[in-house]
């Protein structure tokens, strides 16, 4: 299924085969280093016009992704390359499955601690997986970039929200961007 999405920020499957009791994913070779290397280098406090440039040819891969009824599922730092010029790459795709609305697909089980959202923790199906696990992973993302630490679990968060706004915490950032992260990581 991942082969049949082609888009330059989502990394391209040359080949599948089995092997090994398993099924392996041939993917292109990319040049550059991940997004993990940056954001500790800066210590996080990404700028905005970088994150800018960087996330949304990101998003219009992922809305690829799930045109094609697929969820990623590990979305963080490390899972996001950027090649020379700072063009993104997903990459990854071990943990991804089809997505089936309503309903806990099969598969491996991925949950990255800060990245991951409240259904991947809990098997409720009043919440299942969809596109918004992945866009919550991006937000949790963007504000580890921002803050240089990851949002609160939203274990904890379910509970009692007491993570306060990007916009308390972060400075020389847009309100309307800092709101947009805080939406996607809406628990």
């Amino acid at each position: 299924a991942l082969a049949r999405v082609n888009h330059p920020n989502i990394v391209s499957v040359v080949n599948v085969f089995r092997a090994n009791d398993t099924v392996y994913m041939v993917m292109r070779y990319e040049h550059g280093k991940d997004l993990r290397w940056y954001i500790k280098r800066k210590d996080g406090h990404l700028g905005e016009n970088v994150l800018r440039a960087v996330f949304p040819p990101l998003l219009l891969g992922l809305k690829g992704v799930h045109a094609n009824k697929l969820l990623h599922l590990d979305i963080k730092p490390a899972n996001i390359f950027l090649r020379p010029g700072g063009n993104p790459l997903l990459l990854d795709f071990g943990a991804a499955r089809q997505a089936v609305v309503g309903e806990r697909t099969g598969g491996p089980f991925t949950l990255t601690l800060g990245f991951a959202p409240i259904e991947q923790y809990v098997k409720d199906p009043s919440m299942p997986e969809g596109p918004r696990t992945d866009i919550y992973a991006v937000a949790a993302t963007l504000h580890l970039a921002i803050t240089g630490k990851p949002p609160a679990s939203p274990t904890a968060r379910i509970v009692a929200d007491t993570m306060p706004p990007l916009g308390d915490v972060a400075k020389g950032y847009s309100e309307r961007f800092l709101d947009g992260v805080d939406r996607g990581l809406a628990v």
